[in-house]
């Protein structure tokens, strides 16, 4: 087995993801998904790194000059091209998304992040269909590594991001069960009972939105025609969604604008997760694209709305990411906005007051206190 090719060949599944297809493999042949890759590339520590995301990780891991790199080691092993297996992986949805894939970087624009903590994940970056793995061979699609799928359509429901029993990620290869369907964690089945859903169910315009990104990395060279206002080029929905999914990120602004945009007052929060859209949980991302897709509809309208709401201006935008439909509409905004102050009445600055701090410590602090007692409401002999 260590040699050419495996004696048990399973090749990707149409949309399947990469390290889902190699855990299918290892327990295929009866092995865990850590010992069946050691057998092969035993100083590469493959489950180490996210090579869904980014393979170019990996693909520096040569042992010689003339080595195969590791994806090509792959390729011949399954006995498939090189392409099939390159395509199993986020890399060409990376650019697409807006994302410069010749830069390493922690975070892909809209891509979960997992969180690789040596070999563990700390984050829920793998969401899943649960009639989708319980119809036919079970395998995760790659789609649901992206932060705006939160639907799945063939099946009318919402996607999990965690066990439906002890809340745990969705990790495949660390399950010692040899099922890709089981936790890893508590070890029952992903695709059965569980809790209710937190975030309840997924708006249809955030359903629109999801449709529209997934067409458009199906169909990469394709214009998305319901959003016929936006200039051409590849990138320019996902990073004008990106760009408002950053100015809406504040609390407070995310709320103001969901009032202005007539949406429901929603209590799923979580400051820690919001402080990074590919870091958020299901339950916060759903609102959070019901929100960015009302602010895109009725463009340029509603945006402008939107921006008058929370005091949006260049400042605003300075560190978000932008498409040239965004940018043009946010350099009519003003560079900024001056904070409205309220105009208190000074009640400690009169000239008896400040004689008395000079001379007479203890009637200054008698004065002071029933004057800012007063100046609360409460009436004193003084």
């Amino acid at each position: 087995m260590t040699n050419k090719s495996w004696t048990r060949r399973l090749p990707p599944l149409p949309g399947e993801l990469l390290s889902s297809c190699l855990t299918r493999n290892a327990f295929a042949h009866g092995l865990s998904p850590y010992r069946f890759l050691n057998l092969i590339w035993d100083h590469d520590p493959v489950w180490n790194r996210d090579f869904d995301r980014d393979p170019e990780t990996l693909l520096r891991m040569n042992r010689t000059p003339e080595a195969r790199t590791w994806l090509d080691d792959i390729a011949e092993r399954l006995s498939v091209p090189y392409e099939t297996v390159i395509g199993a992986t986020l890399t060409g949805w990376r650019e697409v998304l807006g994302t410069n894939i010749a830069v390493s970087a922690a975070d892909s624009r809209l891509i979960l992040s997992a969180g690789i903590y040596h070999r563990t994940r700390t984050r829920h970056a793998l969401q899943y269909c649960p009639n989708c793995l319980a119809d036919g061979i079970p395998y995760f699609r790659r789609e649901w590594r992206l932060g705006f799928s939160t639907w799945c359509s063939g099946h009318g429901r919402p996607l999990r991001d965690a066990c439906p029993h002890c809340d745990a990620a969705v990790i495949p290869h660390r399950s010692m069960s040899i099922r890709l369907i089981d936790c890893h964690q508590c070890g029952r089945d992903l695709t059965k009972g569980g809790r209710e859903i937190r975030g309840g169910p997924v708006p249809q315009s955030a359903r629109r939105l999801q449709n529209q990104l997934l067409d458009l990395l199906a169909q990469a060279d394709r214009r998305p025609t319901a959003f016929a206002w936006l200039e051409t080029g590849r990138a320019e929905l996902p990073l004008t969604v990106r760009g408002l999914i950053a100015a809406s990120a504040p609390w407070s602004a995310y709320s103001t604008l969901r009032e202005a945009l007539g949406l429901a007052p929603t209590t799923t929060y979580d400051d820690a997760d919001r402080r990074r859209f590919e870091h958020a949980r299901f339950a916060v991302r759903t609102p959070w694209l019901e929100t960015v897709a009302a602010w895109m509809e009725n463009w340029p309208r509603n945006f402008f709305l939107g921006a008058e709401a929370i005091g949006a201006s260049h400042r605003t935008f300075a560190r978000c990411p932008m498409s040239q439909t965004l940018a043009r509409q946010v350099a009519q905004l003003p560079a900024r906005r001056k904070a409205a102050r309220k105009q208190w009445k000074p009640i400690l600055n009169e000239p008896v007051i400040n004689r008395l701090r000079r001379t007479d410590r203890t009637a200054y602090s008698a004065l002071r206190a029933c004057r800012i007692l007063h100046a609360i409401g409460v009436h004193t002999d003084a």
